[in-house]
């Protein structure tokens, strides 16, 4: 979470704390450096329709095997259990198993089995169809978020239904096709420009959905290009194409060349507008290259987008690419352990100098699809496969959900730590000293979210939180969630190893489907993004190794399930039934960090 000024925000105002939770998630859901799990969902209920619909067809048309199926089924489910809007459909989600036979009594059918069967494709429509009637899923969606912003005590219900509605509101916007860069600079500007005084919190949250009316608009869009583009494109594109003035020259960074100018490009925003614009013109651009081999036409990395209907002009920047977001681009530590695995070079496996070379054509390729395919090889280089065990993507699955869960809860909590320094810096230093608990801050901080004794501490602590609703909630969400027993601590890595598995597998068809006819769903900015921060994570797991001299990647695999086995027995994991431990000043960290705590240096 990115530390805003609220002083603007009025501080009489009842609806204050939930408009700035909702606005503080919905910028950190778009923001390109959130962390991984903060970023908006790929999908939500609605389009989860739509992806089991496709993948349906797919095994249908024997493209894919049924195997497929199976865990978009299981995350339906348990999304429509979780998803607070359902409340107001009354759909039960037993439509999908339930039928009726020749003698109109009820039966149940196996979802797995039968999952091609038009019963079951008829109740998914069914649901698509009522979720898209008039916008349903949408406005069910913005009606519950007013009605809990709307609320006379924020309660930690209140909080977290606000943060899930804010989330999926987002994820259905994205999957509309709007784009995150202006998602994110409208929200900015219309909830943390300091000129803007806001009086009402819950009015203000329903203005800026004005911004977001999911209706399409027509553009002009003017790009610079060079000469050969100029020659090229005057022949087989509709536009206008003229000299530029000296003043654009400058602007467009274009010396010799002209500008085309683009009429009617549709498209729900600006930035959306530019990337259809660059639609138009790559496959002529391509067709182009495949004739004469040439790679002599550019465009200016500027655009000016104009809305036909305001005639608001807007000057854009290349969009960025999924592939150019890292958090650690600029970490100078980074840097400093990839340049002491080279003294090792010749102890390194060659696969892993392989996947440098995919990650940097990745990082070098625009097209979507090359982004995918190659870092979906590195993910296949990294998993030595074992071709009598299992399927290898379920083989893929258990190895990359034992990497990403190695530091899950860590992570996390390092972000919480760090918000609530930068956020309310007197909480770090006045609450955490009166633990008499922990070496570090860190450690303090940890006990008091997960210790009873410090109860009183901690609602003192929530108290001063007040104004800051986004970290606040999450401490709430540790302390009276996760950090309630053992248990607790085990079903929340589960959980995040189960939405790993259903991802990984989206992130697989959507592979097969670009091998397989060039296609992909239109979420596929989302998942680049996703995996390649599974991939720098793989980077940053085997670099550690090999710091530590262990070079073969089934050693360094064998020793990760090793501790994700040893951690998930402390945490109370038994063959056959778990068991509940307290968790104690003796114990706690163990309980928290597990290997991590030994093997990294957390934070300071």
């Amino acid at each position: 979470m990115i530390k805003m000024n609220l002083d603007h925000w009025n501080i009489e105002d009842k609806h204050r704390i939930g408009g700035i939770l909702f606005a503080q998630t919905f910028i950190e859901s778009v923001f390109m450096y959130s962390f991984d799990s903060y970023k908006a969902p790929a999908l939500n209920a609605h389009y989860l329709c739509y992806d089991l619909l496709n993948t349906i067809h797919l095994t249908e048309t024997k493209v894919m095997n049924k195997g497929n199926l199976l865990p978009l089924y299981e995350e339906l489910n348990y999304t429509l259990e979780n998803d607070i809007s359902m409340k107001g459909f009354f759909i039960d989600k037993d439509i999908f198993y339930t039928f009726k036979d020749k003698n109109g009594d009820f039966y149940s059918l196996n979802c797995f089995e039968n999952i091609t069967s038009k019963k079951i494709k008829d109740s998914i429509s069914f649901l698509k169809t009522t979720f898209e009637s008039d916008m349903n899923y949408m406005n069910t969606l913005y009606i519950m978020l007013i009605k809990n912003i709307d609320s006379a005590v924020y309660t930690y219900e209140v909080l977290s239904n606000i943060v899930k509605l804010s989330r999926s509101i987002v994820t259905e916007l994205i999957n509309s096709g709007y784009s995150k860069a202006y998602l994110y600079t409208v929200a900015n500007n219309h909830f943390f420009d300091n000129s803007n005084q806001i009086d009402d919190g819950i009015s203000h949250v329903q203005k800026f959905f004005e911004f977001i009316n999911l209706k399409a608009k027509n553009y002009k869009v003017m790009l610079g290009i060079n000469i050969k583009s100029y020659e090229f494109f005057g022949k087989y594109i509709k536009g206008d194409f003229r000299k530029p003035k000296e003043q654009e020259k400058k602007i467009f960074n274009i010396q010799k060349g002209c500008l085309c100018e683009l009429d009617d490009v549709e498209a729900l925003d600006p930035y959306s507008a530019q990337e259809n614009a660059m639609l138009i013109l790559n496959p002529i651009i391509s067709i182009h290259k495949l004739a004469k081999h040439s790679y002599r036409y550019s465009f200016s990395k500027k655009a000016r987008v104009i809305d036909k209907q305001t005639g608001v002009q807007q000057m854009m920047n290349k969009r960025i690419s999924p592939m150019n977001v890292n958090t650690d681009a600029n970490n100078e530590s980074a840097l400093s352990n990839l340049t002491s695995v080279i003294t090792n070079y010749n102890k390194i496996p060659y696969s892993f100098f392989k996947m440098v070379e995919l990650h940097t054509c990745a990082l070098s390729n625009q097209e979507k699809s090359n982004q995918l395919l190659n870092l979906w090889t590195i993910i296949e280089l990294f998993v030595e496969t074992d071709i009598n065990d299992s399927d290898k993507i379920n083989q893929i699955c258990n190895i990359l959900s034992t990497v990403m869960c190695s530091d899950y809860i860590n992570r996390k909590l390092i972000i919480l730590y760090n918000e609530i320094k930068q956020c309310c810096p007197e909480v770090h230093s006045q609450y955490l000293d009166e633990l008499d608990v922990g070496a570090t801050a860190y450690e303090k901080f940890l006990a008091l979210l997960s210790l009873r004794e410090y109860n009183s501490v901690f609602d003192e602590t929530i108290e001063k939180l007040a104004n800051y609703p986004l970290p606040k909630y999450r401490m709430m969400y540790f302390h009276d969630e996760i950090f309630v027993d053992s248990l607790g601590i085990l079903q929340c890595i589960e959980s995040h190893a189960n939405r790993l598995r259903w991802h990984i597998m989206r992130i697989y068809r959507n592979r097969n489907m670009v091998v397989h006819d060039g296609n992909y769903m239109p979420y596929i900015n989302t998942i680049i993004e996703n995996l390649h921060f599974y991939v720098d994570t793989i980077f940053d797991k085997l670099i550690h190794y090999y710091k530590n001299g262990i070079f073969s990647t089934s050693d360094i695999l064998t020793h990760m399930k090793n501790i994700e086995y040893r951690y998930q027995k402390t945490l109370g994991r038994g063959k056959k039934k778990n068991t509940s431990i307290a968790l104690t000043k003796e114990n706690y960290l163990d309980m928290i960090l597990g290997h991590s705590y030994y093997t990294e240096n957390i934070c300071e």
